[in-house]
């Protein structure tokens, strides 16, 4: 406890002699220095940032898909993979809307399985 308290007043004394030396100086800090445009990308230069597009999914034809259901006493969730286990769609109670204790209802579980088989259809699974 003692080296902690003697620490803190260590960097202060270090922090007051740094703040001293920069007043005498005439230092520039970091924040203060203008960074000039050609080094700065984007936006901060003037130039409009086009967001980078994330590659859309397509129809993956997959003639043999696996349906891995996750039921626990809090939620349920169901993936759709394809033979080597990449996941080609998911969804969970919570994410079909349910809250709470309602998570972990039958029916709950079933709105998830439908969610996921119409967005495997969708990607033709």
């Amino acid at each position: 406890m003692a080296n902690r308290a003697r620490n803190s007043v260590i960097r202060q004394e270090l922090m007051a002699d740094e703040k001293k030396q920069d007043a005498t100086q005439g230092r520039v800090k970091q924040e203060d220095v203008a960074v000039p445009a050609e080094t700065v990308p984007g936006e901060l230069a003037g130039e409009a940032v086009k967001p980078v597009p994330k590659p859309s999914k397509t129809l993956r034809h997959v003639s043999f898909a696996v349906a891995h259901v996750r039921a626990t006493f809090n939620n349920t969730m169901i993936a759709i993979s394809d033979a080597k286990g990449g996941v080609l769609v998911w969804s969970s109670s919570g994410r079909a809307g349910f809250k709470g204790s309602r998570k972990s209802t039958a029916y709950a579980a079933g709105v998830v399985g439908q969610e996921v088989a119409r967005q495997a259809i969708g990607l033709g699974v």
